[in-house]
């Protein structure tokens, strides 16, 4: 279970959300709201990568930046930022020391990804598509336990796109917490979701089963 007590971030001045209180099962949780909600921070305070001003987070009884919550979490997002000047090949042998992921599996995600013509390129020359195919390849090759996605259907092709789908249902099926934000509706998609959250103004979160 992923449990959000008293939450609070912002940039500045600009207070995004505060007091959030959300508990999630495990299952796939869709996140919607509109630009500038707060979304994709909110993903990022999840993963650890940026720290809420108040509040506590919790996965499975660890606590949000300890290495058992750390070994658990990944997050996909628009691009590979810090690692650029790296080829493809290169970033999937670095994510494969350092989450302790065998190659073959990160290897295999990306032939699925149509990423294996690409090994020898640099990551800052890739297409945003291709940028996104990577992200979700070194996401979802660890098979984690909590799973964060930010709009990881932008800029797809079909067959990836479909390929992402199934990757995403399996993860459920053996019992991974998947929270994908998006501006698209959930319907737009072969996804079995649990629960729409749609995350409004000041960090009101909204639910619906589907």
């Amino acid at each position: 279970m992923l449990t959000i007590n008293n939450l609070s971030f912002g940039y500045g001045k600009q207070q995004l959300f505060s007091n959030l209180k959300l508990q999630l099962d495990a299952g796939l949780h869709w996140l919607s709201g509109v630009n500038g909600s707060g979304k994709s921070s909110l993903l990022r305070v999840l993963a650890g990568l940026d720290k809420a001003s108040q509040g506590s987070i919790s996965f499975h009884q660890h606590q949000v930046g300890s290495s058992a919550y750390q070994t658990l979490v990944s997050i996909s997002a628009d691009a590979v930022a810090p690692l650029q000047d790296n080829t493809v090949l290169g970033v999937l042998q670095l994510v494969a020391r350092c989450r302790g992921t065998a190659m073959e599996q990160l290897l295999l995600h990306a032939k699925a990804f149509a990423l294996e013509p690409l090994l020898k390129q640099k990551v800052a020359v890739l297409s945003l598509g291709q940028q996104k195919k990577l992200s979700l390849t070194l996401a979802l090759a660890a098979n984690p336990q909590l799973v964060l996605l930010d709009e990881p259907f932008n800029a797809l092709d079909p067959d990836s796109l479909i390929y992402c789908c199934s990757v995403l249902q399996a993860a459920k099926e053996r019992g991974a917490l998947v929270l994908i934000a998006s501006h698209l509706s959930p319907q737009s998609f072969e996804l079995a979701v649990d629960q729409h959250l749609e995350l409004k103004a000041g960090g009101h979160l909204s639910f619906s089963s589907l």
